[in-house]
């Protein structure tokens, strides 16, 4: 992500004091762009006037000019970073006396000061509620919260990173249904299982004798609804490999968002976070976009929302929820670390949100575990609020 502020002065004009090239007798703008950081480290780490003296940054880059331009490249063109692809690259960034325009935003925002820093507006209320629950919570832990029709948000440490356990097979799915949609795949097409392809555990596609048939939508069912683990690795090498998956998540705008293992590359990741890593809010943006129909496409979108609304696993935050009500999710689960994302169809007010933990002090498998008793706790909250 880089961050672009425009401001017509240090201080006032918008500057915060981090513009110190900004004169607002010029006529022009200055134009101060970041590197990748968080929205927190941005403001903390800001280039900053302290006893008059400027303070540099070292991911600064200054502009003047009237107005900006940002154009994204389409298709794969995309930032690599020690073999890593980390987004989409920028074709063009000028500065020109027209109308400020902002083309192809893709993974690129614009912090206009003084005016908003953010478009969503922050559910105050309910966050001092979330906030509370959480509290004394002996782990690490995530919120984010997305109200659809209001665009209201909640966030708790949701773009730290955190293991997906699990959850590793939404991007694994994207992986598959990119292929389908390209015509590498096809979705009722027969595949023949091998014993080479168990996972060890008790997964219902481990129990298949070699060389016997099944069609890939059965085992995207088994990876989804069931999360099966061979299935799902099976369909990892499918998709082309974590290294095809995560190029995929980088050209959709997400870069914390990756599959660790089996991927070359990664295994310092692997090692820290697992099979996969995500935040809360990446989480929660992909399905706010496959919701939209942004990700793959409508048809493709509507596919995956409607195959991750079969979870077997409905015994933490799905079991807050009437049974009326449309959901999607995947939960994650693995020894210190237990996280959810679900999609809520609320017939007042759909409303998306993800858990997730880390280091967590409780790693026990039964239902009073202290992570789970927290995200039930957290769906029931939610399902409260919202309803009322």
């Amino acid at each position: 992500m880089l961050s672009l502020c425009a401001a017509n002065g240090q201080w006032f004009g918008g500057g915060l004091g981090i513009a110190p090239h900004a004169d607002i007798q010029d006529g022009n703008l200055a134009f101060v762009i970041l590197g990748d950081v968080t929205l927190f480290d941005y403001l903390k780490y800001l280039p900053k006037v302290k006893r008059k003296e400027f303070i540099n940054h070292p991911s600064l880059f200054y502009y003047k000019g009237k107005s900006c331009e940002i154009e994204v490249l389409e298709g794969d063109n995309l930032i690599e970073l020690d073999g890593e692809f980390i987004g989409p690259a920028p074709a063009k960034l000028t500065i020109h006396p027209k109308a400020i325009s902002l083309i192809g935003m893709l993974t690129f925002f614009l912090f206009f000061f003084p005016s908003l820093l953010i478009s969503q507006k922050g559910d105050l209320f309910l966050q001092k509620q979330l906030e509370k629950e959480v509290a004394g919570f002996k782990g690490d832990v995530g919120i984010y919260v997305y109200e659809l029709k209001k665009d209201k948000v909640v966030d708790i440490h949701a773009d730290t990173v955190f293991p997906t356990a699990s959850i590793v097979k939404i991007p694994i799915l994207l992986g598959v249904m990119d292929k389908i949609k390209k015509g590498e795949l096809a979705y009722h097409q027969k595949l023949i299982y091998k014993d080479s392809l168990l996972y060890e555990g008790e997964d219902i596609l481990g129990s298949f004798k070699n060389g016997e048939t099944i069609e890939l939508s059965k085992v995207m069912m088994l990876m989804l609804t069931t999360s099966d683990n061979t299935a799902s690795l099976w369909l990892q090498s499918l998709a082309g490999t974590g290294l095809s998956i995560n190029a995929l998540m980088a050209q959709l705008g997400f870069i914390h968002t990756r599959v660790n293992s089996r991927t070359p590359g990664r295994e310092n990741n692997r090692d820290k976070y697992g099979w996969g890593q995500s935040t809360p809010k990446e989480l929660v943006q992909l399905f706010q976009q496959m919701l939209k129909g942004k990700l793959l496409g409508k048809s493709s979108d509507d596919l995956m929302i409607k195959r991750l609304g079969r979870n077997y696993w409905d015994e933490e935050a799905l079991a807050e929820i009437p049974a009326g009500i449309f959901t999607a999710s995947k939960n994650g689960a693995v020894n210190a670390s237990r996280s959810e994302v679900v999609y809520v169809n609320h017939p007042k007010n759909p409303y998306i949100f993800c858990i997730m933990t880390a280091n967590n002090s409780d790693k026990s498998w039964e239902a009073d575990n202290e992570a789970w008793v927290l995200t039930r706790k957290i769906s029931k909250l939610l399902w409260q609020y919202f309803n009322d």
